[in-house]
C-alpha cells in the first residue's frame, strides 16, 4: 500500500499565495513601481564604461546630465495597455529609474557618449590625455 503525506499547511499555502497574487495584481494595476536598473562599470586603459539594462525603455525616454562631478541617468519605462481584456499576471516593472554616478577624476565630463542597443546603454567615459598611462622606453 503506497504511503501519502499528509501536510496540514499545505491548503493554507495555496491559499497564501492566492491572496498574495490577488492583491499584487490590484496594487501594481493602480500605482506606478520604480525600478533599479542592473549596472556594470568596467575600465580600460582609455576609459570607464557603464552598461546599463534598459529593456523596453524608448532611447527618447531617457535623460544623461553632469551636474557637480556626478553622472545622472534618468528615464521611464511605460506600462504596457493591454488592448483587449486584463493582466492575468503582471511581473515586469515599470515606471522611472534613476542612477546616479560619481565621476572620477581623471575623467572629462564633456567627452562622454552614449550608444543604446538590444536593450542595454552603455555609457562610455573616456579618462583626460594626461590620466592614461605614457610607457617609456628604457634607452641603451
Amino acid at each position: 500500500m503506497a504511503q501519502l503525506r499528509f501536510n496540514a499547511w499545505s491548503d493554507f499555502d495555496q491559499l497564501h499565495n492566492q491572496m498574495e497574487r490577488l492583491f499584487d495584481a490590484r496594487s501594481t494595476a493602480t500605482r506606478r513601481v520604480n525600478f533599479t536598473p542592473a549596472v556594470d562599470v568596467l575600465e580600460t586603459e582609455e576609459a570607464y564604461a557603464i552598461d546599463l539594462d534598459l529593456p523596453g525603455v524608448k532611447r527618447e525616454s531617457v535623460s544623461i546630465e553632469v551636474m557637480d562631478g556626478v553622472l545622472h541617468v534618468r528615464g521611464e519605462r511605460a506600462r504596457r495597455v493591454a488592448e483587449q481584456g486584463g493582466f492575468h499576471r503582471t511581473e515586469r516593472r515599470f515606471g522611472s529609474f534613476e542612477r546616479a554616478f560619481r565621476l572620477p577624476k581623471n575623467v572629462e565630463g564633456t567627452e562622454i557618449t552614449a550608444r543604446s542597443v538590444d536593450g542595454v546603454l552603455t555609457l562610455t567615459l573616456p579618462k583626460k590625455p594626461e590620466a592614461q598611462p605614457v610607457r617609456i622606453e628604457v634607452q641603451a
